[in-house]
């Protein structure tokens, strides 16, 4: 239960009276394994996961990587027991991960899944697929399903189906295709209920950048404001604070892409966010914990594959797209620590074993923090509202 509480709370702190860092990049300790390009990523349980893909020797990889965002740390895990591979799929549903689909090193195009038990640091093959196998697909999730589509065929034949994952019952089921040519390299994210699918490129070479929304009570897709970025394939999707997002890429000029851009469901329109520092690059991989975004991985155009990892922090606030200001102070302190700023939100206080020692409904802007009776060190604050943690940061008791 102690790491329970330590692992929701966002790596990224905050020491003395700041205003909450938003639409900010921080690159992290580098991924553990190989650099390489083109694998998997997904969260699970308060952690981040990265694995297979294809490194700098050209080797497709099976290994898995586990990330800690307190602790910036990777540890290896087990090796997954499929056929190695690259341009598959990764996602995770009720506590367990998954690969799927993707292509070998002999170019065979994999119709499998398997699923990840952290607790037991194992793999379990799951019912195939009962479509072509594919590479370079795409993959959300909403409610208790994953959704699979796109890709490309063995024989070349770029897919627009669309496929229902039911882990509860362990079973697939065809549901309505994207109304466009199949597309292969697409990237894609959920949010607002919905799943969306955008970019990627079709049999005849065109490159795309329209974005597509899949209405799960319906079973149709709508087609939504287009991506307002140069159309890419090879793109990173994901979702926080139920915002999508697209990033990075290769255009039709084999310009590599660096660019960020902020998908709002509501209003059906996109912001250009701060783009990711360092290099261009396409293939990366990425997970999502606590509404924080981690980029990993991928190739540069000079064809180098990286190890490197970026956190990105969306905005976020109580007005969106605003921002927080929170004062609390003094700090450091004997023990009595003065919070303004925010009404209507609560504050989990932990110690550095995750054990939670302060709890509170802040009603008013104004509020105590008593830390008297606990000893001296380090103590990790995190507020939070109806839709999730907006703010987080260190207490430091003398």
């Amino acid at each position: 239960m102690k790491s329970k509480y330590l692992l929701s709370i966002i790596s990224f702190f905050v020491f003395f009276t700041t205003a909450f860092s938003q639409n900010t990049w921080l690159q992290k300790n580098n991924f553990g394994g190989a650099s390489r390009d083109d694998g998997i990523g997904f969260s699970l349980n308060g952690y981040g996961y990265i694995g297979t893909g294809r490194d700098a020797g050209f080797w497709i990889s099976d290994d898995l990587w586990k990330y800690d965002p307190i602790a910036d740390s990777w540890t290896q895990k087990a090796s997954f027991t499929g056929t190695r591979r690259q341009y598959a799929v990764g996602f995770a549903l009720f506590g367990k991960g998954y690969i799927a689909t993707g292509i070998d090193f002999n170019g065979t195009h994999q119709n499998d899944i398997w699923e990840y038990d952290d607790a037991l640091n194992q793999w379990t093959q799951k019912i195939t697929l009962p479509a072509a196998g594919r590479m370079a697909a795409v993959v959300f999730v909403i409610g208790q399903y994953a959704y699979l589509s796109t890709g490309r065929t063995q024989a070349g034949i770029y897919l627009n189906d669309c496929w229902r994952f039911d882990p509860a019952a362990n079973a697939w089921t065809q549901m309505n295709s994207l109304p466009i040519a199949g597309i292969c390299l697409a990237s894609s994210f959920s949010c607002a209920g919905s799943g969306f699918v955008s970019t990627g490129r079709d049999s005849l070479n065109n490159y795309n950048n329209s974005c597509w929304r899949f209405d799960t009570a319906s079973g149709n897709w709508s087609h939504m404001q287009s991506l307002p970025g140069v159309a890419r394939i090879y793109a990173e999707g994901f979702s926080a604070y139920s915002k999508g997002y697209v990033c990075t890429g290769l255009d039709s000029s084999d310009h590599y892409l660096n660019d960020l851009w902020e998908y709002d469901a509501t209003s059906d329109t996109w912001i250009q966010r701060t783009s990711l520092p360092s290099f261009s690059r396409k293939g990366t991989s990425s997970f999502v914990i606590d509404n924080t975004a981690y980029i990993a991985t991928g190739i540069d155009s000079s064809n180098t594959r990286t190890n490197q990892v970026w956190e990105y922090m969306p905005i976020v606030g109580i007005n969106e797209p605003g921002k927080t200001t929170v004062s609390i102070f003094p700090n450091p302190t004997t023990g009595i620590f003065r919070l303004n700023g925010i009404s209507n939100f609560s504050i989990e206080i932990f110690n550095m074993q995750g054990e939670r020692v302060y709890q509170s409904k802040l009603i008013n802007g104004d509020a105590e923090i008593n830390l008297s009776q606990e000893p001296a060190g380090v103590y990790v604050y995190k507020l939070t509202s109806g839709n999730g943690l907006i703010h987080s940061g260190k207490l430091m008791k003398q």
